[in-house]
């Protein structure tokens, strides 16, 4: 009788771990610090990039993860447009930070120069909400 106890309340815990974890989970807002992002490259071909979040634990706490997925696009929008070649535009990587109430993006990319030597580039886009107030 004891030994099915200890199961009932070892199967417990578990449980409660597992919950908690979930709810964590649904709680994060959809997007962690660092992981990955697909995006568009110039050709409309889904490429997987790294993100990264600076100042985290603020940008969850202003940012919704719809809101996040539509700063990430228009971020690489506003890369593609730079592109001489826009069919020759590659994301590689973007990274996020966050002071106050506005958002900063460093989009990395690659595309072709007028010659068609392939470059890495860099877009920076300012952002109040999901709207651009600056790009450079």
């Amino acid at each position: 009788m004891q030994n099915i106890n200890q199961f009932n309340s070892s199967l417990m815990k578990k449980s409660l771990s597992f919950l908690i974890v979930c709810l964590l989970i649904a709680c994060s807002g959809g997007f962690k610090e660092k992981g990955e992002i697909k995006l568009k490259n110039g050709e409309g071909q889904e490429v997987s990039i790294p993100y990264q979040i600076n100042g985290f634990t603020d940008f969850s706490k202003i940012v919704s993860k719809d809101d996040f997925f539509i700063i990430v696009q228009k971020a690489s929008d506003e890369a593609k447009t730079r592109c001489k070649y826009k069919p020759t535009y590659v994301p590689v990587s973007i990274d996020i930070f966050n002071k106050h109430d506005t958002i900063t993006t460093l989009h990395s990319f690659t595309a072709k120069n007028a010659f068609g030597v392939p470059d890495e580039l860099r877009s920076y886009c300012k952002f109040k909400g999901t709207d651009i107030i600056d790009s450079f």
